[in-house]
C-alpha cells in the first residue's frame, strides 16, 4: 500500500524532509506488452500521487523484474515520469523527469532486474497551488522478433520510492 509520513528533518543546504512517499503495488500484473519499437506502448509499473508545493524537491529510486519466457531477446527502457493528478484525466500527460535507461533480456538470462533507477527533479516554480502529482515508473519492451499479444511476465517485486524535500523556515536567531 502506498504510505506517507510528514516529519520534517532539517538535511543540507537548508531543505527539510517533508515526506517519505513509498509503494510496493505493481500495476502491470497482466504482463509488459512487446512491440516492434513503438515508444508510445509504456506500462505503469508503479504510481504514487502525492501533495507538492512549487520547488520542492523530490528524490525518486525505483526497482522492478520481469521475465523473458518468450524464446527471443527483448529489450526493455524504463524512465521516471509525472502528471498533474488534479487535472481531468484526458488532459494528463506523462512528462520525462529523467533519463532513459535500458538493458536486453535473452531467454539464457530470464530475469531482468529493471532499475535501481534514481532520479532527483525539482517540481516546476509555476505548479498551481493543491494540485496533486503522480510520479511513476514507466517501461516499454520491443523486439525485431515479437508477435502480436508478446508479453514479459511482470514480477510482483516493484518498489516505487520517493522523497521529499522543501526549503526549511528560517528559524529566528
Amino acid at each position: 500500500m502506498p504510505t506517507s509520513t510528514g516529519r520534517a528533518l532539517t538535511v543540507g543546504a537548508g531543505l527539510a524532509l517533508v515526506g517519505l512517499h513509498t509503494t510496493t503495488v505493481t500495476t502491470a500484473l497482466a504482463g509488459l506488452p512487446v512491440t516492434s519499437g513503438n515508444p508510445d506502448v509504456l506500462a505503469t509499473m508503479a504510481r504514487l500521487v502525492l501533495p507538492v508545493q512549487a520547488d520542492d524537491l523530490l528524490k525518486i529510486t525505483s526497482r522492478a523484474r520481469v521475465t523473458n519466457n518468450l524464446g527471443y531477446t527483448v529489450g526493455v527502457g524504463w524512465q521516471h515520469q509525472w502528471y498533474d493528478a488534479s487535472l481531468p484525466a484526458d488532459q494528463r500527460i506523462f512528462v520525462s523527469l529523467g533519463r532513459w535507461a535500458g538493458d536486453n533480456v535473452d531467454p539464457t538470462r530470464h530475469h531482468l532486474p529493471i532499475g535501481d533507477s534514481h532520479d532527483v527533479w525539482q517540481v516546476p516554480a509555476g505548479w498551481p497551488d493543491g494540485h496533486l502529482l503522480c510520479v511513476a515508473m514507466r517501461v516499454n519492451a520491443h523486439s525485431t522478433a515479437w508477435q502480436s499479444g508478446d508479453k514479459l511476465l511482470v514480477e510482483d517485486l516493484t518498489v516505487l520510492t520517493v522523497d521529499q524535500y522543501r526549503q526549511a523556515p528560517e528559524v529566528p536567531a
